[in-house]
């Protein structure tokens, strides 16, 4: 897609999305049990995937920009979920892996920056890190359980349409990082990027969507597909050993940060920076 046309169907689909995307104060969530994820709903839509053509930061990797449609609405999880939400699975006998705390972590370096915070920090409303794909499928499986609904993780579409928010730029937010916008490393945080912060300091995007940029680095169901002509529409595939990683954590620097930005991982790799959050049918 050349960028005249990528200018003209951005400003058409701009303003079909416009006239029935309502007024962000007008979003309501639902929550189906205690302790699950406080979930929003995401409506039906269509969306340009990829990398934006003016992004000069734009790596090899992301997306050709491309079509896609999302046919059927869904709801997800407004915020990453949370270590005391994961614990609560832990517990129950749900999920076989016990991670321990992001601020745990933190403590064991006597340079982290958690020591010179001012405020307490909340174990419960740190996003939950350091999990691998196969704990996060276990999570979901036991919140089907418990509540008759089917969780998901979203793919790597369901992922970067929900994260616009009916935007078509670099960030929901704009084409530049800004200040104070999201947890990143050069982002210009309210606080320094050794840990994640407490799920929801920052602006919500259009969908009501908190943390999809910084904070946790979310992961997706789904192959790492590298190659850039992909079919238009969301693919749920999950028998191969590498899948993406999105919207960047507090570790990573603003570039890797992107709504297109893409990162791979083996699907048993636990990473200190790595979270998630779930979509419901």
């Amino acid at each position: 897609m050349n960028f005249k046309t990528y200018i003209i169907f951005s400003l058409l689909l701009a303003f079909l999305q416009g006239c029935s995307s309502g007024d962000d104060a007008q979003i309501q969530s639902i929550v189906d049990c205690d302790n699950c994820p406080e979930m929003v709903f995401i409506p039906a839509g269509e969306f340009m995937m990829g990398a934006r053509p003016y992004d000069k930061n734009a790596f090899d990797w992301e997306q050709k920009l491309h079509r896609v449609v999302i046919e059927d609405g869904f709801y997800m999880g407004k915020y990453e979920v949370t270590f005391q939400q994961y614990m609560a699975c832990v517990n129950d006998g749900g999920c076989s892996y016990s991670p321990p705390s992001s601020y745990d972590i933190c403590k064991k370096n006597p340079f982290c920056s958690a020591f010179n915070r001012t405020e307490e920090v909340n174990v419960n409303r740190l996003p939950v890190t350091g999990i691998n794909l196969k704990d996060a499928m276990e999570y979901v499986a036991w919140l089907s359980q418990k509540t008759g609904k089917e969780y998901l993780i979203p793919t790597e579409e369901q992922w970067e349409y929900a994260a616009r928010g009916n935007t078509e730029t670099i960030y929901w937010w704009g084409d530049e990082i800004g200040e104070g916008n999201a947890l990143c490393s050069g982002c210009s945080s309210k606080v320094d990027e050794d840990m994640p912060e407490h799920v929801g300091n920052y602006a919500p995007n259009h969908f009501g969507l908190y943390d999809v940029i910084g904070n946790a680095a979310e992961l997706v169901m789904g192959c790492y597909n590298a190659d850039l002509n992909l079919k238009p529409n969301p693919r749920i595939v999950s028998d191969c050993d590498l899948t993406a990683e999105r919207g960047g954590s507090w570790w990573d620097s603003w570039e890797w940060a992107s709504l297109s930005a893409r990162t791979i991982i083996k699907k048993t790799k636990r990473s200190e920076w790595n979270g998630f959050r779930v979509i419901r049918r």
